[in-house]
């Protein structure tokens, strides 16, 4: 009985020690001093700390879609090929004086009295208008691809001087013209004041169209001096990576002060430099519009076509022949940094 519960007894195992978990030290990378010992490794950088260090451009707003729109539409119409143009003014004003006499134009439109508004404050002041605008616009463009160099920029600016002298030139010239081929009658003078004074009745004589003159001049000058904004990004591209294009810069290499503060000129005066191309685009549209007012109703077949050849004449001496040679203004973008594409550099 007693060897039966002896043989019922279940051998239970033996329980085992539990080992105590020693936490294992992994070894971290090591950089060598100077000195040969190691040292502390950089402190690693995650990809959101890096994300966080990067400048995002700010949100596009309904203004800059306006303007970029606006800006693309002014840069396909300014940069269309200027003998082209030149061409299309000779055309449109030399058909439409002619096709006047049996056009039935309406002689009580507001646009064709010559106190209209445009005529009073745009016409008349026209080249106050197309120098100071034009001339802002050389000055901020000049400063960044003449690197800063203020004989560069007066360079440039002296371009507006000239056309400030053919301006006053041409327009004195036309007044006296006009003065020696009149004629009084009722008193013997060649002074339309002293006529009028007198009693007389002022004979026109030759009268060159100022008008057409003027405003064809403009408008050549404003798509001329345009053209240094035509590889505006490739500019930037050069200033960004100056040692990629070493015959980009002419004459003398900038030095890497001079090639920093163009860039940052440039990206300053991007958008002040954008705006005002707009507003020169749409001043153009404003002279283009004049002049057909002009071709309309005002001057004869001769006296229009005479201030159109003379103002394409003096664009073509001045920006095609003299400005191409070394001693000269010089052209618009020909500065330190040679960006502008050459194959359009004779007439775009």
């Amino acid at each position: 009985m007693s060897l039966k519960k002896k043989n019922s007894v279940e051998l239970t195992p033996p329980i085992a020690k539990k080992e105590s978990i020693r936490p294992v030290k992994v070894p971290q990378p090591t950089t060598k001093t100077d000195g040969g010992r190691p040292g502390k490794a950089p402190p690693l950088t995650t990809r959101t700390d890096s994300v966080n260090k990067l400048k995002l451009p700010p949100p596009t707003t309904m203004t800059d879609v306006v303007r970029e729109v606006t800006l693309q539409i002014a840069r396909k119409y300014l940069f269309l090929d200027l003998y082209k143009r030149a061409i299309c003014y000779l055309i449109i004003v030399g058909v439409l004086s002619l096709m006047v006499p049996y056009l039935p134009l309406p002689q009580d439109w507001y646009w064709a009295q010559r106190y209209n508004f445009f005529n009073q404050w745009g016409v008349k002041l026209s080249w106050f208008w197309t120098s100071t605008l034009t001339g802002s616009f050389i000055y901020l463009t000049a400063s960044v691809y003449g690197c800063g160099d203020l004989m560069v920029v007066g360079r440039h600016m002296t371009r507006m001087l000239v056309g400030t002298a053919i301006w006053y030139f041409c327009t004195t010239w036309f007044v006296d013209i006009e003065r020696m081929t009149g004629s009084c009658m009722g008193f013997a003078t060649k002074s339309r004041s002293l006529c009028a004074a007198n009693g007389g009745k002022w004979v026109p004589g030759f009268d060159i169209s100022g008008h057409c003159f003027l405003l064809i001049y403009c408008c050549m000058l404003i798509c001329e001096e345009a053209r240094a904004f035509r590889d505006w990004d490739k500019l930037r591209s050069l200033l960004d990576h100056p040692e990629q294009d070493y015959s980009a810069f002419t004459g003398e290499r900038p030095s890497k002060a001079e090639i920093d503060e163009s860039r940052a000129t440039h990206e300053r005066m991007t958008i002040p430099i954008k705006i005002l191309f707009i507003v020169l685009f749409f001043v153009h549209l404003i002279w283009e519009f004049m002049i057909l007012i002009t071709v309309l109703y005002y001057h004869t077949f001769a006296h229009k076509m005479m201030g159109t050849g003379i103002a394409l004449a003096a664009w073509f001496v001045t920006y095609q022949l003299w400005y191409k040679t070394p001693v000269s203004p010089g052209t618009p973008g020909a500065g330190k940094v040679n960006y502008r594409d050459r194959s359009l550099s004779r007439t775009r």
